[in-house]
């Protein structure tokens, strides 16, 4: 089994992928790990041949697109309770979610996931339907659209 680390946005290369290979090659696990980016049309290749993804983000998450591309994908998600990520994972139903910045909850949650197929592909399976089901275009697209008339009801009530 290989861990793949993959980041993007404005300098990841140039600084967390080169912090992250240093201490790979400093822990003597630089040969298991592959760090890198992905291009967002390299992402659904990317979670469709993953065991498992997790986004353990520490302070902010707006939507959590990570997780909701894995659910598309049929993966199982480990996730911290950060921003929406606690509305696109359902923990134990489409994936495991534990407190941020906790670094044991962290691997006890990967590690029983790899440790239990049957878990992690039931949790697969409810997330990839429940994105099918939620997270459309037409779905998006119909919440942003009431959204906006919501605003606009509340414009015209709150005028004099």
């Amino acid at each position: 089994m290989r861990l793949v680390l993959l980041g993007g946005g404005a300098g990841y290369e140039r600084t967390e992928a080169r912090e992250l290979r240093r201490l790979a090659a400093a822990l003597g696990v630089d040969e298991r790990i592959t760090i890198g980016s992905a291009r967002p049309d390299e992402m659904p290749a990317a979670m469709a041949s993953a065991a498992l993804v997790v986004v353990a983000t520490r302070l902010y998450e707006g939507f959590g697109l990570p997780a909701a591309e894995a659910a598309a994908a049929g993966r199982a998600v480990v996730a911290t309770r950060v921003g929406a990520l606690s509305e696109v994972v359902v923990d134990r139903s489409t994936g495991l979610l534990i407190p941020p910045a906790e670094p044991d909850a962290l691997a006890g949650a990967i590690a029983e996931l790899l440790e239990n197929d049957a878990l992690r592909e039931r949790l697969g399976s409810t997330a990839r339907v429940r994105a099918r089901a939620e997270f459309t275009l037409e779905r998006s697209v119909g919440a942003y659209a009431d959204a906006y008339r919501a605003v606009l009801r509340l414009d015209r009530v709150a005028a004099p």
